[in-house]
């Protein structure tokens, strides 16, 4: 009995102690994904864990990573939203070639009266951007998270090497870009068109096969319209002679 009681002491210790270690880390805002193609269209979705203290959160202030265009934010009921232009120190071309001279540098979520989030519940901000054509880099979503008393800043850059800093900023790292990597671009063209290739003389072969049975037909049929006049040529022969 005492053996199960200092058992169930140890893990109950033990327990708390990994809800200890856990819990920083699980009070950080995070971002989802925390991985994105490099120049792709993609979305971030923010997730607030708690408030300040026992203060509920009113405002999410997100400053948008340097090279990250085209920034839509997701409507969110309760929830105003703001998302003014600036303009670029320089233009930057888009796939159709087209120059952007403007683009959205912060994002700012402000709660409507009563729609405050409270301290001990959490909740999410999504917003869509294209990430910038930079393979192996890090975006950092800089978040501000004010309270009715008080905020926090989660706008401390981590590449996840080290001592991890009290207020981590959201991070998404741009991995290998789409069609570079099995079977794309010129890879997947070439494929496309051996398969094309083998389709058409699927459909060639079948053609002819379907000639020839034709003729074979055509053939059999002749042959049986001649031994048809051959068998009544014999037989009106037969006639004659008799009579």
């Amino acid at each position: 009995m005492n053996k199960t009681v200092r058992a169930l002491g140890a893990l109950g210790v033990a327990s708390a102690g990994l809800m200890l270690a856990a819990g920083p880390a699980g009070a950080h805002v995070v971002p989802d994904p925390a991985e994105v193609p490099a120049g792709s269209y993609a979305a971030v979705t923010l997730t607030v864990p708690h408030g300040c203290e026992d203060s509920p959160t009113k405002q999410l202030k997100v400053q948008i990573p340097d090279g990250a265009l085209s920034i839509t934010p997701q409507v969110k009921p309760g929830w105003d939203i703001s998302a003014p232009m600036v303009e670029l120190d320089e233009p930057v071309a888009n796939p159709e070639g087209e120059d952007i001279t403007e683009t959205v540098k912060e994002v700012t979520f402000t709660a409507k009266a009563g729609n405050e989030l409270a301290p001990h519940f959490r909740d999410t901000f999504t917003i869509g951007y294209k990430a910038p054509d930079k393979e192996g880099e890090t975006l950092y979503f800089k978040t501000v998270q004010t309270c009715v008393k008080g905020e926090t800043a989660w706008i401390e850059e981590w590449d996840g090497t080290g001592e991890e800093p009290e207020h981590p900023a959201p991070a998404v790292k741009l991995t290998e870009a789409e069609g570079e990597h099995g079977g794309g671009g010129e890879a997947a063209e070439a494929e496309e068109a051996s398969t094309g290739e083998e389709a058409a003389a699927a459909d060639t072969s079948s053609d002819d096969a379907g000639d020839s049975n034709g003729l074979a037909i055509a053939a059999i049929a002749v042959s049986v319209v001649a031994i048809a006049a051959s068998g009544y040529s014999i037989a009106s022969g037969r006639k004659r002679a008799a009579s």
